[in-house]
């Protein structure tokens, strides 16, 4: 699997309440028997966690009457969502749990599985927050960067996620009173405003033939630059890899071997920096046959 690969399958294990080390996520995906996950979920999966997941019930009508009541208590109701880990639905208040779960246990219908859980903060509580996050601005203007703030019920937080220089996350839950309700995340570079040019990469061989097919992966040696890099491009019929009205900043270049198999990188070739001009840059690689 490829490093997005394998991201992309922890994060999804850990949404749905699976093993996610890295070491189990690499054994999985190197048995046979665990392809049968890949047309149903999308990630290779054990047939026992293809089992499991096939036997979780979330009832979207279930989830509809049970959030339909706690809306009837504004100031306690703090979401209801799927149990993506388990089956059923959860819902939290803010105060009166007893009350509400005893109430939930004699409206839903027998059998339903209805978690009713404790947390510190309503859904008003949050939008309360949120405009508190919002209302400062011309603060994250001063500090260089962009902020998108959200109520998150699966966490009962408000979620700052902002763009900017990464170590800006501390100060910023420090500028509200390091409060129990926010996380400050960090969302990557705020988007670039500086000149733009082409950098197109030749790639040949000893006698001077195009190499086709490597997969030529960049990305900027700076990592506050934003330049939407983690899409690999491949040499084509004319051995060239072009990326269009990019920064014009300094790059990382690697160029694999493709095996074809979108799940393994292939042989490396190449690993270079390239500084791409403001009038563009053209780099020719001259690589031995294998």
């Amino acid at each position: 699997m490829s490093e997005g690969d394998i991201v992309g399958a922890q994060a999804f294990r850990q949404k749905y309440g699976l093993r996610a080390d890295l070491l189990w996520v690499r054994a999985v995906a190197a048995n046979p028997q665990s392809q049968m996950g890949v047309p149903e979920f999308g990630y290779p999966l054990m047939p026992d966690e293809v089992a499991d997941l096939m036997s979780r019930q979330w009832d979207p009508d279930l989830h509809s009457q049970v959030r339909a009541y706690g809306l009837l208590f504004p100031d306690d109701f703090a979401g209801a969502y799927a149990n993506l880990k388990a089956n059923g639905v959860i819902i939290a208040f803010k105060d009166d749990v007893e009350r509400h779960r005893s109430a939930l246990s004699n409206l839903v219908p027998p059998g339903s599985v209805v978690e009713v859980r404790k947390v510190d903060w309503s859904l008003e509580d949050l939008e309360s927050f949120v405009d508190q996050v919002n209302a400062e601005e011309a603060w994250f203007d001063s500090t260089g960067v962009t902020v998108h703030a959200f109520g998150n019920i699966l966490t009962n937080t408000v979620d700052a996620n902002f763009k900017g220089p990464e170590a800006v996350a501390g100060l910023i839950e420090q500028h509200f009173g390091n409060p129990s309700w926010l996380r400050a995340r960090w969302a990557g570079a705020v988007p670039w405003e500086g000149p733009r040019a082409d950098l197109t990469i030749e790639v040949t061989d000893t006698v001077g033939q195009p190499v086709k097919g490597l997969r030529c992966f960049f990305e900027p040696l700076d990592p506050l630059v934003d330049a939407d890099s983690e899409t690999p491009y491949s040499t084509g019929s004319t051995g060239r890899c072009l990326l269009e009205n990019y920064p014009a900043v300094a790059y990382r270049l690697r160029l694999y071997e493709s095996r074809g198999d979108d799940q393994d990188l292939g042989r490396p070739i190449k690993d270079i920096q390239v500084v791409l001009a403001p009038e563009g840059t053209t780099i020719r690689i001259v690589i031995s046959k294998p």
